[in-house]
């Protein structure tokens, strides 16, 4: 296992780790209101479940393009509208699908900054995480760009943790060593994913959902920032 003292690089999953997204029933209830509807959080909820269990099926292939994932936004929010009775237009379309962009409406889980103002004091930090290039505006709205060396997102990288090359590509582009590397994801998959690279990998678990991990394992960002000090933080 790699120590701190070894280390370079720290690479950080996105959602679920880092940010998190607001409820899509939250956020186009702001969004109708905001345009001017008055429209009850059940309505919202009701004419959302269509689009929504589209936006989610296995048999979806996510847009690879910002043209194609303002595409799919569009087919969202127009479904969207049909289910409400509202009559609409490619321009109330594309109004509602931009106000209503995931990627706008994302949180930042309260111990992200302290723990990236700590690590960056030390490490070059890189977010690897699997999605189309909306993560990356993501993690621009959400304020974290300033944080990251760059953003790596498997539409850009060809490939999806927990596919070796979604880690190593990444740290070739860089010019690093897996044993120069420490990875953090919540997902149990993927940072097993990273230590089968010979990548030092740390599970984030917040809520305590993981007990039988053998592996490494913090409940926040800032106790993985401790493991990784090469000064008190």
């Amino acid at each position: 296992m790699s120590h701190a003292e070894d280390l370079r690089v720290v690479l950080f999953d996105a959602l679920g780790t880092l940010i998190e997204i607001t409820s899509p029933v939250d956020v186009f209830q702001r969004v109708m209101a905001d345009m001017g509807y008055d429209l009850t959080r059940e309505q919202i909820r009701a004419a959302i479940r269509r689009a929504h269990q589209w936006w989610m099926s296995p048999t979806r292939v996510p847009g690879s393009t910002s043209e194609a994932e303002r595409a799919d936004r569009q087919k969202y929010a127009a479904m969207f509208l049909e289910d409400l009775g509202i009559d609409h237009d490619s321009s109330l379309v594309d109004e509602v699908a931009e106000r209503g962009n995931w990627a706008r409406w994302v949180s930042v889980y309260p111990d992200v900054i302290p723990a990236l103002e700590a690590l960056g004091r030390d490490y070059t930090l890189v977010v690897v995480t699997n999605g189309g290039p909306s993560m990356c505006d993501a993690i621009n709205y959400a304020g974290l760009g300033r944080y990251f060396q760059e953003v790596f997102a498997s539409w850009s990288v060809g490939y999806q943790k927990p596919d070796p090359r979604a880690y190593n590509v990444p740290l070739a582009r860089l010019r690093y060593r897996p044993s120069q590397a420490c990875f953090i994801d919540d997902t149990p998959e993927n940072v097993a994913g990273a230590l089968d690279c010979g990548i030092r990998a740390v599970l984030l678990d917040r809520k305590g959902e993981h007990q039988g991990w053998t592996g490494e394992r913090v409940s926040s960002l800032v106790e993985f920032a401790s493991l990784l000090a090469k000064r008190e933080v």
